[in-house]
Protein backbone atom coordinates (compact mmCIF):
# COMPACT_ATOMS: atom_id res chain seq x y z
CA UNK A 1 0.00 0.00 0.00
CA UNK A 2 1.96 2.80 -1.47
CA UNK A 3 1.68 6.02 0.94
CA UNK A 4 0.39 3.90 3.88
CA UNK A 5 2.98 1.97 7.02
CA UNK A 6 1.66 -1.08 8.60
CA UNK A 7 2.24 -0.33 12.41
CA UNK A 8 0.79 -3.67 13.84
CA UNK A 9 -0.13 -6.96 13.14
CA UNK A 10 -2.60 -8.85 15.37
CA UNK A 11 -3.86 -12.19 16.08
CA UNK A 12 -6.66 -11.38 17.94
CA UNK A 13 -9.49 -9.06 15.64
CA UNK A 14 -11.20 -7.61 18.54
CA UNK A 15 -8.00 -6.16 19.68
CA UNK A 16 -7.02 -4.66 16.37
CA UNK A 17 -10.55 -3.70 15.95
CA UNK A 18 -9.88 -1.38 19.57
CA UNK A 19 -6.88 -0.08 18.35
CA UNK A 20 -8.15 0.87 14.68
CA UNK A 21 -11.13 2.64 16.70
CA UNK A 22 -9.19 4.75 19.30
CA UNK A 23 -7.14 5.99 15.95
CA UNK A 24 -10.25 7.09 13.85
CA UNK A 25 -11.32 8.83 17.33
CA UNK A 26 -8.23 10.92 17.40
CA UNK A 27 -9.09 11.43 13.29
CA UNK A 28 -6.11 9.62 11.73
CA UNK A 29 -7.41 7.29 9.34
CA UNK A 30 -6.93 3.71 9.32
CA UNK A 31 -7.39 0.50 7.37
CA UNK A 32 -7.62 -3.18 9.13
CA UNK A 33 -5.85 -5.97 6.20
CA UNK A 34 -7.64 -9.13 7.21
CA UNK A 35 -4.60 -11.64 6.38
CA UNK A 36 -5.98 -14.47 8.39
CA UNK A 37 -7.22 -17.69 6.88
CA UNK A 38 -10.96 -18.09 6.51
CA UNK A 39 -11.03 -21.81 6.99
CA UNK A 40 -8.93 -22.46 9.93
CA UNK A 41 -7.97 -18.75 11.23
CA UNK A 42 -4.62 -18.35 12.04
CA UNK A 43 -2.78 -15.79 10.33
CA UNK A 44 -3.10 -12.01 11.71
CA UNK A 45 -4.83 -8.46 11.14
CA UNK A 46 -2.27 -5.66 10.17
CA UNK A 47 -3.14 -1.82 10.83
CA UNK A 48 -1.94 0.42 8.18
CA UNK A 49 -2.10 4.50 8.88
CA UNK A 50 -0.75 7.22 6.36
CA UNK A 51 2.94 7.54 6.30
CA UNK A 52 2.23 11.23 7.55
CA UNK A 53 0.38 9.93 10.08
CA UNK A 54 3.01 7.24 11.12
CA UNK A 55 4.68 8.48 14.60
CA UNK A 56 1.19 10.51 15.81
CA UNK A 57 -0.47 7.17 15.75
CA UNK A 58 2.39 5.01 17.44
CA UNK A 59 2.47 7.50 20.22
CA UNK A 60 -1.55 7.57 20.71
CA UNK A 61 -1.40 4.06 20.97
CA UNK A 62 1.90 3.88 23.24
CA UNK A 63 3.90 2.06 20.89
CA UNK A 64 7.71 1.46 20.11
CA UNK A 65 8.63 2.00 16.71
CA UNK A 66 11.47 -1.02 17.06
CA UNK A 67 8.07 -3.21 17.98
CA UNK A 68 5.72 -2.26 15.52
CA UNK A 69 8.29 -2.68 12.83
CA UNK A 70 8.49 0.81 11.27
CA UNK A 71 11.97 1.39 11.33
CA UNK A 72 13.09 -1.62 9.32
CA UNK A 73 15.21 -1.45 6.05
Amino acid sequence: MEGWTCILTETEAFRAELMKNALEVAEIPAVLLNQKDSSYGFGELALWVPESETQRALQLLGLDPVQSGTDGP
